[in-house]
């Protein structure tokens, strides 16, 4: 059943999930975000790090729930800043409003994975809003 004006709020419809934290260290960290339990439209991720060593990077990936090709949401190697110098950060790197890309069926995974040459954090939370297009399971 579609969501509708009469059905839930607003306030009703998101979904704010969070991950971490999570202790990056070393070049490549794989991050599992968030398996959708029915169609949604991701609205938003936001990150807090915190002991940020040289550059990393932050990339996010989603693959359909039956695929293992992961495709960029986005633009790829948002540079990671520190929370002292920078608050928390909205990933600025996502697809435009009303993309294909933020559109997600139920079974969709989406994953972040940290990398950059001699570069980490000591922890990453990672923030993550998603919008329900349908309220119930499929």
């Amino acid at each position: 059943m579609s969501i509708v004006n009469r059905d839930l709020h607003t306030s009703e419809q998101h979904e704010v999930v969070q991950v971490g934290p999570v202790m990056s260290q070393g070049v490549s960290v794989i991050l599992p975000l968030y398996i959708a339990p029915y169609p949604c439209i991701l609205e938003s991720v936001r990150y807090f790090a915190e002991g940020v060593s040289g550059t990393p990077i932050l990339s996010l990936l989603k693959a359909s729930g039956a695929g293992f090709t992961g495709t960029a949401i986005g633009i790829s190697g948002i540079v990671v800043q520190e929370s002292g110098t920078s608050g928390i950060v909205g990933f600025s790197g996502l697809a435009a409003t009303g993309s294909t890309l933020l559109s997600l069926a139920a079974g969709d995974r989406i994953w972040a994975v940290t990398s950059g040459a001699n570069s980490a954090s000591d922890a990453l939370l990672l923030n993550i809003v998603v919008k329900k297009t349908r309220h119930r399971f499929l």
